[in-house]
């Protein structure tokens, strides 16, 4: 009697994404008390939508950085595609001297591989904190135009975003989420959970 052949082996199951941690999500609106002419015309009354990918370790144990995610939503572009920036190049804090020399505008030096390798694990937390805190500001404030008393033409900066209602908002990612987001796609999926949770909280269902 002839023998039947072993059967193949069963396909290995697909990994099930693991949550990981949370992005925090800010949906920044118009800021009241801002000059009128800080708010630029493309963005009037439009949503700046930002969303924090945090640094977490990945399957085989290696650091990968933050990473923000952001666009602005207007009646002008009411559909902007998503820009990312990977908190990776981490600048170093500006001295009070440089400063008074950029003015209104100031580029930031970044640190060479050899400097950040001899910094502490905790002189890395805190260039990366810094790092990150330096890309929200830039997503809050915006410098503008404007005449002096003498009708000479002057810069000024001004915050002109808040965040609506005084609300972030968090949502839980998985290692899958985090690794599109490293990728450059946009983050869909995580996208359409912020989508539930911001009108959960009592925010418009549609942006603009």
């Amino acid at each position: 009697m002839t023998s039947l052949a072993p059967a193949a082996a069963s396909a290995v199951a697909p990994a099930t994404p693991k949550i990981i941690g949370k992005a925090l999500y800010l949906e920044l609106i118009n800021n009241p008390d801002a000059p009128e002419k800080s708010v630029g015309y493309w963005y009037k009354n439009g949503v700046r939508q930002v969303i924090i990918f945090p640094e977490h370790i990945d399957e085989v144990g290696n650091v990968k950085p933050a990473a923000v995610w952001e666009r602005v939503v207007s009646a002008h572009s009411p559909r902007s595609q998503w820009n990312n920036t990977t908190i990776s190049r981490l600048v170093k804090p500006a001295t009070q001297e440089e400063l008074d020399a950029e003015g209104y505008h100031l580029s930031f030096n970044t640190y060479t591989s050899d400097e950040f390798k001899a910094l502490t694990d905790r002189e890395k937390f805190d260039a990366a904190l810094y790092t990150l805190t330096q890309t929200l500001k830039s997503h809050l404030l915006d410098t503008y135009a404007y005449e002096d008393a003498e009708g000479q033409r002057q810069w000024g900066v001004s915050q002109t975003w808040v965040i609506r209602d005084s609300k972030p908002i968090a949502v839980e990612i998985t290692d899958e989420d985090a690794s599109n987001a490293r990728s450059y796609k946009t983050p869909q999926a995580v996208i359409r959970r912020i989508q539930k949770a911001r009108v959960a909280v009592g925010f418009p269902e549609k942006l603009v």
